[in-house]
């Protein structure tokens, strides 16, 4: 299975950093950049009078149960962001890592990858059956 690439950074944190987290046991991901911040948690709003308090409130874990994060996510490939690039554009240090990461990993010989798959008959893939048909009949 060929790699799925994220760009990370100091500031990648929270929904980024969950996002990364839940496709690993699904996906080989890998992280193009820097270390992430690290924050497995999330929090809602406490009212105390007129001030609003945040105080971590959940641990968001994959479904492999992973959220062991809180010290940031090393990145798989080194790389430094250069804002003076657009996004995407191949010239820039984390793309154009990723790129050489994955044209490397084309070359390689695959190694078996552990995937975990949705159970059957859940709404997900009863979801994803019923648009795969529509789109045929569509055909």
């Amino acid at each position: 299975m060929l790699p799925t690439y994220t760009s990370s950074l100091p500031a990648t944190a929270s929904a980024s950093e969950l996002t990364i987290n839940a496709l690993k046991p699904y996906l080989n991901v890998k992280t193009v950049g820097s270390k992430t911040y690290g924050k497995p948690v999330g929090f809602f709003a406490i009212n105390i009078d007129k001030y609003a308090v945040y105080l971590s409130s959940f641990l968001i874990r994959n479904s492999a149960g992973s959220a062991d994060y809180f010290e940031g996510m090393a990145a798989d490939v080194a790389a430094q962001d250069d804002p003076r690039y657009d996004f995407g554009d191949p010239q820039e240090d984390c793309v154009a890592k990723a790129l050489t990461s994955l044209a490397n990993a084309r070359l390689a010989p695959s190694a078996p990858v552990e995937t975990r798959y949705m159970p059957q008959g859940s709404k997900l893939e009863a979801g994803l059956i019923q648009t795969y048909e529509h789109r045929k009949l569509k055909e």
